[in-house]
């Protein structure tokens, strides 16, 4: 087994904390389906259809993935996919803060489900 550099161990950490926090946010998905539902009004069998959804995107983007890292430097496709998550979490943050503001500013608030 060939000695590990302190470059190769500190990469390999990386990629093992953005496994992780990846992990942990695909997660949230099951426990976070009920207060989905109620917030928009669906039913469980509706709300449901984000696991086949994310199923389909997790299988798109590996074969995206796959032909990028074939045809570019790995550490660089992969620091390029965490970004776009980034930013696609960023405007969905800021979508749910925007529909929140418009909600209450509305004269609407009585109809904002518990805890929302």
């Amino acid at each position: 087994m060939p000695a590990s550099t302190p470059h190769a161990r500190r990469a390999t950490h990386r990629y093992f904390l953005v496994m992780l926090a990846v992990g942990m946010g695909s997660g949230l998905l099951g426990p976070a389906l009920p207060h989905l539902a109620a917030m928009t009004g669906s039913t469980m069998g509706q709300i449901s259809v984000l696991f086949t959804a994310r199923a389909l995107g997790n299988m798109l983007g590996s074969l995206l993935s796959g032909r990028l890292v074939d045809r570019f430097p790995g550490h660089r496709v992969v620091a390029a996919m965490l970004l776009m998550a980034l930013v696609g979490l960023l405007a969905l943050a800021l979508f749910v803060l925007r529909a929140r503001v418009a909600r209450t500013s509305g004269g609407s608030s009585a109809s904002t489900p518990e805890g929302a």
